[in-house]
């Protein structure tokens, strides 16, 4: 409207955006030197399979590193894309865990509540002393959020002032600011938390950096799984060394062969996405083709189901590769069944043309709702 100029800036670009630069649709500046001249923090890789582990998935080697960064009057982020204390309850005897009754997703305690809360319709109950389904009383509470991190780091670090920031401790403004005024005044030592600690921070303080579980998200099925794995590891490792100390990022992972972790060590974003493009390139995933995704949701699985074939009916084109209809990955969210369609094409007219199409067919229905989503950026 005012042909004004726009910057774009970000230390891991979208792969989209890097693909955009090389066909001169944007132009490109690589900045090689870090801000005031800083040196990038060292990077340890922890392989959780052979690591020695203090307790849960805390490693011997972040420990010693954290009491190190303590002992210099430094401070220490850590970082874990994980809420809650365990993030599945399950049973020895049978084998099965306990998931939410309105959603395919399994419970996650939270120890201060005293509940399992499902993070995606809030359902919300008491903690069993036997398995609801053998009656056996033998449950595992597994795996680790951060308020489980925060639980350990206290009896690990009793002397630590130890603050937690997530959705679940961070519900005003206030507290959010509050805390981030205590952590640049000096009054925090251990500051951990979710994505919300993960960018933008500028603490001259902060020496080291531990990353837990730094694979989780390798785990989604979705094409871009890498690519916020790489993301997220770098930025979160960027909060180190931003001062006059040097700085120090420790990554535990459970794959660290992987491309993603492998070029996050380095903070190698090159590497990492002409990796990622080969990828996309051979299935034909974004940037190379272009992407619709059909979205149903309904009380009925066999309506939903049954519109999810209809609908996948109509949108038979030339030159265009059809995936499903299948259930989401979580297949239910608050009583509502969820099947999806992904339809690829090499240009953004065909699948243009889909949609209208399906637009001008597809009956409104209150039994079920049909969201068409032109280059979805997830597909959960």
């Amino acid at each position: 409207m005012f042909n004004s100029k726009m910057i774009l800036s970000s230390a891991t670009p979208s792969i989209e955006t890097l693909f955009s630069t090389k066909q001169g649709k944007l132009n490109y500046v690589y900045i090689k030197n870090r801000v005031r001249g800083l040196c990038l923090p060292s990077t340890v890789m922890v392989d959780m399979k052979k690591a020695k582990l203090r307790t849960f998935n805390i490693s011997e080697e972040l420990v010693k590193h954290i009491s190190e960064a303590m002992a210099n009057k430094h401070q220490v982020i850590l970082y874990i894309n994980r809420r809650g204390f365990a993030h599945s309850v399950l049973c020895k005897t049978c084998g099965k865990s306990i998931k939410c009754s309105k959603c395919s997703i399994t419970m996650t305690e939270h120890k201060k509540r005293s509940a399992l809360l499902c993070h995606y319709c809030g359902e919300e109950i008491t903690p069993p002393s036997i398995c609801p389904i053998c009656q056996h009383p033998k449950i595992r509470y597994l795996g680790i959020g951060t308020e489980r991190l925060e639980h350990a780091l206290k009896k690990i670090f009793p002397e630590a002032i130890i603050c937690r920031m997530d959705s679940d401790t961070m519900t005003t403004r206030q507290q959010y600011e509050k805390n981030f005024i205590d952590f640049s005044q000096g009054k925090i030592d251990i500051l951990l938390g979710t994505q919300m600690i993960a960018k933008g921070l500028d603490f001259p303080k902060v020496t080291l950096v531990g990353i837990l579980a730094a694979d989780s998200s390798l785990q989604l099925p979705d094409f871009r799984a890498a690519e916020r794995t790489f993301q997220l590891t770098v930025q979160v490792a960027g909060r180190a060394g931003r001062g006059e100390s040097p700085g120090l990022v420790i990554l535990q992972t459970n794959s660290p062969s992987h491309y993603a972790i492998q070029t996050a060590l380095t903070q190698n974003y090159i590497s990492f996405a002409e990796q990622e493009l080969a990828f996309r390139k051979q299935l034909n995933y974004p940037p190379y083709g272009k992407l619709l995704r059909v979205l149903l949701e309904g009380a009925n699985e066999e309506e939903v189901q049954a519109k999810a074939e209809q609908i996948c009916e109509l949108c038979q084109f030339p030159n265009v590769e059809i995936l499903g209809p299948v259930p989401t990955p979580i297949p239910k969210i608050k009583d509502r069944f969820r099947y999806h369609i992904l339809i690829k094409a090499m240009n953004s007219q065909d699948i243009h043309q889909i949609a209208k199409k399906l637009q001008a067919q597809i009956q409104i229905s209150d039994k079920i709702r049909i969201h068409l989503d032109v280059d979805p950026i997830h597909l959960l």
